[in-house]
């Protein structure tokens, strides 16, 4: 009996335990103060997944991600030498066309 009831209780956690979302963050990297698009931008997610910004700051952020009983928020960090880090968080499950702003490191 206490070996179906602990059976139970592994497939009930491991259902609730792998909640997974859908989540797609993409937009463009530029410069504060001459707006161009910023490439080889370092994009570090929660679980410390890198991607890099293309050659005209462009970037596409892909995940299944989730926490129990919910979708959780993405925090992507935005880095390159010579500039302030950005960290952003994302609500939505979707979001298109972000612009993020990077301010260089004297400013």
């Amino acid at each position: 009996m206490n070996i179906l009831k602990i059976s139970i209780l592994i497939f009930a956690l491991s259902l609730l335990g792998s909640c997974r979302c859908y989540r797609q963050v993409n937009g463009v990297v530029i410069d504060y103060n001459t707006r161009e698009p910023i490439d080889k931008v370092t994009i570090i997610d929660e679980i410390d997944r890198v991607i890099y910004t293309d050659s005209l700051g462009h970037f596409e952020y892909f995940s299944m991600y989730g926490k129990l009983f919910r979708c959780g928020k993405i925090k992507l960090s935005f880095e390159k030498e010579g500039y302030k880090k950005v960290t952003k968080k994302y609500n939505s499950c979707c979001t298109d066309n972000d612009v993020v702003v990077l301010k260089k490191q004297a400013e």
